[in-house]
């Protein structure tokens, strides 16, 4: 029989590897990939932000 914490192995991997932001970078594409100038107005201080708290270096 397989074990049910096997099923769910990738999805850990997954989770264990993507960081969490990269989920909001990809809604804010989405949401204002048509309006650069909005996009820019948003990343750009959520980046500052990601290095702030030490996500990103």
């Amino acid at each position: 029989m397989n074990d049910p914490s096997e099923e769910k192995f990738p999805q850990l991997i997954e989770e264990a590897t993507v960081p969490w932001w990269i989920g909001i970078m990809s809604g804010m594409v989405d949401i204002f990939g048509k309006h650069p100038y909005i996009f820019i107005a948003i990343f750009v201080p959520f980046v500052f932000f990601l290095k702030w708290i030490g996500e990103i270096k």
